[in-house]
């Protein structure tokens, strides 16, 4: 698995077989174990590599960095643990965690910044989109044998 950023602008695509196509908004991690078309952006010089969202701090401690998971309230609640993880060790950091407007009120009083998915966000630095990444752990694949929180952690490129 290695991740990959987006650069620049908005990227569409259709993938094969697919109805409606997708949009990688500029700032956005990917891992190519998504999506063969992740590797072929990459190709194309679109993405560029991602290391970590460690090292991307270090070089960019005033970033801007929004992670979204927009349904499935216990993994929302499993990504707030995570996000709780990296603000103790980067307490400067700009995070915010993007979700459905009915879960924004779950975290009032948290201390975190939560507020409603409105599709494809803008202004951020780093956009890590987290729909869809945890229900491949049921397809019986490396995943099914991976902590949920650690497969989050996997997605920033934190894995201990």
């Amino acid at each position: 698995m290695a991740l990959w950023r987006n650069k620049d602008s908005i990227l569409t695509f259709t993938e094969p077989g697919a109805v409606y196509p997708t949009s990688i908004a500029p700032g956005s991690v990917l891992s190519d174990d998504i999506s063969p078309m992740i590797r072929q952006l990459a190709g194309m010089g679109l993405m560029e590599p991602f290391d970590s969202v460690r090292s991307f701090i270090k070089e960019h401690p005033n970033a801007r960095i929004a992670m979204i998971r927009t349904y499935a309230l216990g993994d929302v609640l499993m990504l707030w643990a995570v996000i709780n993880c990296v603000r103790r060790q980067y307490p400067f950091l700009n995070l915010t965690l993007l979700t459905d407007q009915s879960y924004v009120s779950v975290f009032e009083g948290s201390g975190m910044r939560v507020m409603a998915y409105r599709g494809i966000p803008e202004g951020y630095d780093l956009i890590f989109m987290m729909d869809s990444l945890l229900e491949k752990d049921h397809d019986g694949g490396d995943l099914s044998k991976i902590h949920r929180v650690n497969i989050y952690l996997r997605a920033l490129g934190w894995e201990r």
